[in-house]
């Protein structure tokens, strides 16, 4: 009899176990330098996940995507949300049955490590739109945005950098590492994975890339590894 106890105890442990690691939510961290970016280099991987409705995908734009056009030319940067948002819905409601929400998402303005930060959210994913300057091509920064980029904020040629519409700064590359770091943190399951995807900087392989690119996956690579354990894939 007492076999039999202890056989059922290991039983139901094991049944427990199994049903944690099946239960475990893991993330999906789309690190997208500009609104249409991931739409463009990160497929089919984004549709794979949106697949999943139990796991979290989660897009963080980092940049408005703005050309420039940063003073009363808002439409362009206001554009290119839209269509990202568009596709999230497009994908979810491909693969995953329920209610098709149209245009109506879920925003919200989050408070993150002190920034007010526009979120959307939809099904299982969730998008944040930081809202950065551009950075042009080579990290030269625009006029109209003081010639920032976050080329420069990495490489420490400027020690803050602020959102195009004015609604936080970060007053630093530290500052602006431990806001992302935030944001995962505060989406991610402590059981499951954590998987980024990023612009590949290896320049043998991704030679001459928008300088948003690289400097979003450079930063973000570095969140990677102050979280720890996150799944790195390269695009």
């Amino acid at each position: 009899m007492k076999c039999n106890k202890n056989y059922s105890i290991i039983l139901i442990v094991l049944a427990l176990c199994n049903f944690a690691v099946l239960s475990a939510q893991n993330t999906s961290v789309y690190v997208s330098a500009h609104p249409d970016d991931w739409q463009l280099f990160m497929n089919p991987n984004a549709n794979k996940n949106i697949k999943e409705p139990n796991d979290k995908v989660v897009f963080l734009h980092i940049t408005s995507g703005d050309g420039g056009n940063v003073l009363g030319n808002n439409n362009y940067y206001l554009a290119r949300e839209e269509g990202s948002l568009r596709a999230l819905r497009f994908l979810s409601n491909i693969n995953t049955s329920g209610n098709r929400l149209g245009t109506n998402m879920s925003g919200t303005i989050v408070n993150i490590n002190g920034h007010q930060i526009l979120k959307y959210a939809y099904k299982n994913i969730v998008a944040y739109f930081l809202r950065l300057p551009d950075g042009n091509y080579y990290g030269e920064g625009w006029p109209l945005s003081n010639n920032v980029s976050l080329k420069k904020l990495y490489e420490g040629s400027i020690s803050s950098i602020s959102a195009i519409d004015g609604s936080t700064t970060y007053v630093s590359l530290n500052d602006l590492q431990t806001t992302i770091q935030s944001i995962i943190e505060l989406e991610a399951s402590p059981s499951g994975t954590i998987t980024f995807n990023l612009a590949d900087t290896d320049i043998a392989i991704n030679p001459d890339d928008h300088s948003d690119h690289l400097n979003s996956s450079l930063i973000s690579n570095d969140v990677a590894g102050s979280i720890g354990g996150v799944i790195r894939i390269y695009t």
